[in-house]
């Protein structure tokens, strides 16, 4: 099993950012296209202290205008070109990757403080056509509803939505881009390489489906919301990559999809952490089973409620169990 071991400290961080630094370089070379820093200035506004955030400012980057009549211009994300053969540009693209890393640290993202850098993205298209497709993808009709505000740009939706997305909508949410990089919460690299649109799409629509919705609207939040406690829990332990993580949440809550007990945000994070710190399918073990079961208890009882009195070490023992359990059955 693929195991995660990066744990937030400076002598990581400093390790991680060069990595990143010369991703990002390879990145730009080998598409031959600008590279552009992609920032959500709303979070790293509240960081005017940092010298990067005065520096940024002073830049007076590009605001990406959000086609959503309740979002006030001060939500809009900021974008600016970065000139590899500029040095006080190369020492800006550092500083990002620096404060990239830093905006990861479990705790800090526990107390709600966000990230601020979106990514560096590789665009060979017009600037004010590429902050048109950033902006308006942004923005996503519901099946017979208003629209909805996909904050893909996010690193922290990104990295989860793009496992979502069938091929054609990854290739519209590219559009103009050759690639876009950003690490995620584990600090490692994420890279996403396109293809370009030969010119800007006529309709930036991905044609999402209800569920896709859903997840956007509701589970996006749920698994991001678990990975922050889980890593806070285990930021120096060896502990479930992000990609295989968010699949075990969501294998988990589809098994028990509808289910009384688990209809309320709270419980499922509080389950779907369970599942991250025992075993992936915790629920399946005989005792948890029965706790499911609706003769056990009635369908006002939480999932809190049902399991609130299970010590640690109880979860660790089923989990030991049904890990045996899966063996025997496996020979």
């Amino acid at each position: 099993m693929t195991t995660i071991t990066y744990d937030y400290s400076p002598e990581a961080a400093e390790q991680q950012g060069e990595i990143l630094y010369q991703a990002i370089r390879q990145m730009q070379q080998d598409s031959g296209d600008t590279l552009y820093l992609l920032v959500d200035p709303v979070l790293l506004l509240q960081r005017t202290d940092t010298p990067f955030v005065q520096t940024l400012v002073n830049r007076a980057p590009a605001c990406v205008p959000l086609p959503h009549k309740t979002l006030p211009q001060s939500a809009y994300p900021w974008l600016l070109a970065l000139d590899r053969a500029n040095e006080d540009d190369q020492t800006l693209l550092r500083n990002s990757i620096i404060v990239a890393l830093e905006e990861l640290h479990p705790e800090s993202l526990c107390q709600n403080r966000g990230r601020g850098i979106c990514g560096w993205l590789t665009s060979g298209a017009s600037m004010a056509d590429l902050i048109k497709q950033l902006g308006h993808t942004a923005v996503q009709k519901q099946p017979n509803q208003g629209s909805v505000l996909m904050r893909y740009y996010d690193p922290a939706v990104h990295s989860l939505l793009w496992s979502q997305l069938n091929e054609m909508q990854q290739r519209r949410m590219g559009g103009l881009l050759s690639g876009w990089l950003f690490p995620d919460g584990d600090g490692q690299l994420v890279m996403h390489r396109f293809q370009p649109a030969r010119v800007l799409y006529s309709t930036f629509s991905l044609g999402l489906s209800a569920e896709q919705h859903d997840f956007i609207l509701s589970t996006c939040g749920i698994i991001n919301r678990t990975l922050r406690r889980y890593r806070q829990q285990n930021s120096h332990q060896l502990r479930h990559p992000e990609q295989a993580a968010a699949s075990y949440i969501l294998l988990a809550l589809a098994r028990q999809a509808g289910h009384p007990a688990l209809q309320q945000s709270a419980d499922k994070e509080r389950f779907a952490l369970q599942i991250l710190q025992f075993h992936p399918a915790i629920d399946q073990h005989p005792k948890i089973t029965d706790l499911l079961d609706p003769d056990t208890f009635g369908d006002n009882v939480s999932w809190t409620k049902r399991t609130l009195n299970i010590t640690p070490e109880t979860w660790q023992r089923y989990a030991r169990e049904l890990a045996e359990s899966q063996t025997t059955e496996n020979q």
